[in-house]
């Protein structure tokens, strides 16, 4: 018995956002519709502080015949003043049947990209077709897979960058420009990022309350993916925001549980669970997308796990089909 594993350099040279994105709508769609299997997450914290270390198990089963898969991640929010990875993740496929582990994948890398995909299939169902300017806040690891997302789902033109960390903010825009985008700047402030935006990225490692923006910057027409924040007091876009937008989530019992914006915005009173949409039901057919140039939606991600289940099964067919990876034997 032999396991396949892949590095994160394996699973970059596997993936692709338009095959992601099929991949993700496809198991949104069987969770809609009661097939696929998605245990609440696990989670154990190791300290008492903001910089608490929190390690999380997610496992899912999107179907009939496809791999049972199980995430570990750790989330350390103190390694970013160390400079070291904010997550660290190892994803495992078992076969639905025999549990064979029939793979280990590289998770830090794999997460970045499918919360990546998943802000790109937001794009592609409610952004505005002619949207062509993005304002990029915060930009890690995260904020280059969103930004390629993005640009994947829509011709854009135009991109502003802004990060507390005005070198990082420089990293990206140097990345950016190798995407032969024609316009990328730094901008110094939130404010001077979000002027003429149609898109926003929001990809923070805050753990504030305190929202990056104010309300009256999220203008008529905007499209928003807000995929930082560190856990559920945490809130990257002004909860009374909520109230005048079109607000869409993976999975209302994982927002209501987890999304700082969320969670505050029903104790304020200006949305309620039942306002918020899952983008399965979009996909599905269930629910609209935009219905107008002017409307502000906003798409909050905390991350669920059939998205990893979908994309890990998507590269190891891959990795299989093109020789990719090493195996190794891990039993007798």
């Amino acid at each position: 018995m032999t396991t396949r594993i892949l590095s994160e350099r394996d699973v970059g040279s596997l993936f692709s956002f338009d095959e992601g994105i099929a991949a993700l709508a496809d198991a949104l769609s069987r969770l809609q519709a009661g097939v696929a299997v998605m245990p609440s997450r696990g989670l154990l914290r190791v300290g008492r502080g903001s910089d608490d270390l929190q390690v999380l198990t997610m496992p899912a089963h999107v179907g009939p015949g496809a791999p049972v898969v199980v995430k570990l991640s750790a989330l350390a929010p103190g390694n970013v003043a160390k400079h070291l990875p904010l997550v660290h993740a190892i994803v495992a496929l078992l076969d639905g049947c025999s549990g064979q582990v029939l793979a280990l994948l590289e998770g830090a890398s794999l997460t970045a990209l499918r919360t990546g995909a998943m802000s790109g299939l937001a794009t592609k169902l409610l952004a505005r077709e002619d949207a062509r300017s993005v304002a990029m806040i915060g930009a890690g690891e995260q904020a280059k897979t969103q930004l390629a997302a993005v640009c994947a789902v829509r011709d854009i033109e135009r991109v502003r960058i802004h990060s507390r960390t005005r070198s990082r903010a420089e990293a990206l825009a140097c990345w950016a420009q190798a995407l032969k985008l024609p316009d990328v700047t730094v901008s110094a402030t939130v404010e001077q990022a979000l002027a003429g935006a149609d898109i926003v990225c929001t990809a923070t490692s805050t753990s504030s309350p305190a929202p990056l923006m104010s309300e009256d910057q999220i203008r008529a027409g905007m499209h928003v993916n807000a995929i930082g924040g560190v856990d559920e007091r945490a809130c990257e876009l002004p909860p009374r925001a909520l109230g005048r937008c079109y607000t869409v989530v993976e999975q209302r019992e994982a927002a209501l549980a987890e999304a700082g914006e969320v969670i505050e915005a029903i104790r304020l009173g200006v949305t309620t669970p039942s306002q918020l949409v899952e983008i399965g039901e979009i996909v599905a057919g269930r629910a609209r997308g935009r219905s107008a140039a002017d409307e502000i939606t906003i798409f909050k991600s905390v991350g669920i796990a059939v998205q990893d289940a979908a994309i890990a099964a998507l590269l190891y067919d891959k990795a299989l089909a093109g020789g990719v990876g090493v195996n190794v034997a891990l039993g007798a």
